[in-house]
């Protein structure tokens, strides 16, 4: 497969492009599919997959200083990319809920954003001033309330909704 590299749109700064198989990873991941589930579906190995996930990770960093990737920033850049690229066209997002209905309450919609805009569980669970494992039993209500299969499925229908 051709890598092309397709720039994502912005009112701000200039965001990084985006290579096809970066896309199928986060259309993947949106899709609630596993590492090993993307990987079989674009043809690469397992190893290959979690580079390419950690290439975005780097790509989409809120802090370019910041060389910290434990899984929990990597999930938070993650998160941020899938947001950009939903902005800008490049996810399909038939599949999630046609309208985000969840009634989430204030600490849960301040998590779902703060995690579309990159930021971590530990960073945000500081700022609101509650427990890490308090932060992440709200994400796992958040996809619970949204029927969701993981914290992606959320972020995308939360960038879409």
């Amino acid at each position: 497969m051709v890598q092309t590299e397709r720039p994502v749109e912005t009112t701000e700064k200039l965001r990084p492009t985006l290579s096809d198989r970066e896309i199928a990873v986060l259309q993947g991941l949106i899709e609630g599919l596993t590492t090993a589930e993307i990987a079989s579906g674009i043809r690469l190995s397992l190893a290959v997959t979690e580079r390419a996930k950690q290439r975005l990770a780097l790509k989409f960093r809120v802090n370019p200083a910041d060389n910290r990737f434990t899984p929990a920033v990597v999930k938070a850049y993650l998160c941020r990319a899938i947001t950009e690229a939903i902005d800008s066209g490049l996810l399909t997002t038939d599949h999630l809920p046609s309208r985000f209905s969840a009634s989430l309450n204030v600490v849960e919609c301040e998590i779902l954003e703060g995690m579309a805009s990159g930021k971590n569980i530990f960073d945000l669970s500081r700022k609101l001033g509650i427990k890490v494992e308090a932060g992440e039993t709200h994400l796992r209500r958040i996809c619970k309330k949204c029927a969701v299969k993981n914290v992606f499925m959320a972020v995308a229908c939360w960038a879409d909704g």
